[in-house]
């Protein structure tokens, strides 16, 4: 339970209008919850939180290691962490290896970022 309400607090702060259920965080709790949310963020936010440095700035790893380890380019991995790349299904289940988050979970937010930027976009064309 302690890791959902850490996902769910990190989520809030970062996203806004999507719809996430506890299966798409990975997770077998009972119940179909879900929360709508409003402008999400790019996935890599969250890749940069967990993985990179926390909440405060501090450094936990760096992107070069963090790019070995999910088996892509450090380039890669920081235009992700920038959000002018998206999550691909390789990168999805690399970050499942890491115990960063189901797969299902990175590529739901990364679809539903997308989704969010093509409204948005269309509404104000």
């Amino acid at each position: 339970m302690q890791l959902y309400e850490r996902v769910l607090g990190e989520l809030h702060t970062v996203a806004r209008h999507t719809t996430i259920n506890k299966n798409q965080l990975g997770l077998s709790l009972m119940g179909e919850e879900t929360m709508a949310m409003y402008n999400p963020s790019h996935p890599g936010r969250i890749i940069r939180q967990r993985l990179i440095e926390d909440e405060d700035g501090h450094k936990i790893g760096s992107v070069a290691s963090v790019a070995e380890q999910l088996g892509c380019h450090r380039n890669t991995l920081n235009r992700v962490i920038n959000g002018s790349a998206s999550v691909t299904p390789e990168m999805a289940l690399a970050l499942e290896k890491l115990h960063a988050g189901s797969a299902e979970f990175w590529l739901s937010m990364q679809t539903n970022y997308d989704l969010f930027q093509l409204r948005h976009n269309q509404g104000a064309a």
